[in-house]
């Protein structure tokens, strides 16, 4: 015969299955939701600058909203800064540490700015002087930083 499950016991098993732990809670939504896996940052001021980055970025949209720029920078300022924060949020391996920010991340987070800080330096240049056709910068920095940042999107 089995032994009876006593009344407090069965509070305690409907307890847990019904209002699982914080921790129980993340560990599911992690097994079955993939963009749940997010860094928690140790490092404060690391946190702080990733948030003033967001709030920035939040806020560089709704300018552009009233005050419209070029096409051309508008989509370079989204896609670099959106890249940017989620090599810094999303970790790039499963393994990689949730505390702290792997070096390839950090990697790929100066790559993305550096495609926006390219264009924003060189925008009258390539639309102005030459036109549109691009120079030996334009090819080498392409070859360089925006097909491996490509071929992640694509990934």
């Amino acid at each position: 015969m089995s032994t009876p499950i006593a009344p407090s016991d069965k509070e305690d098993l409907s307890a847990d299955s019904a209002n699982p732990s914080a921790e129980k809670q993340q560990e599911i939504l992690e097994k079955f939701d993939k963009e749940s896996i997010t860094r928690k940052l140790s490092n404060k001021k690391l946190g702080w600058l990733l948030s003033a980055l967001a709030i920035a970025y939040a806020l560089f949209h709704l300018y552009i909203t009233f005050n419209p720029m070029p096409a051309l920078l508008q989509r370079s300022v989204h896609v670099g800064v959106g890249f940017a924060l989620i090599f810094m949020i999303y970790p790039a391996a499963k393994g990689s540490s949730r505390q702290r920010v792997a070096w390839y991340d950090w990697i790929l987070f100066f790559m993305s700015l550096s495609g926006v800080a390219y264009l924003l330096i060189e925008y009258q240049n390539i639309v102005t002087v030459r036109g549109g056709i691009p120079n030996q910068w334009d090819i080498l920095f392409w070859l360089c930083f925006n097909n491996v940042l490509i071929n992640l999107m694509i990934e």
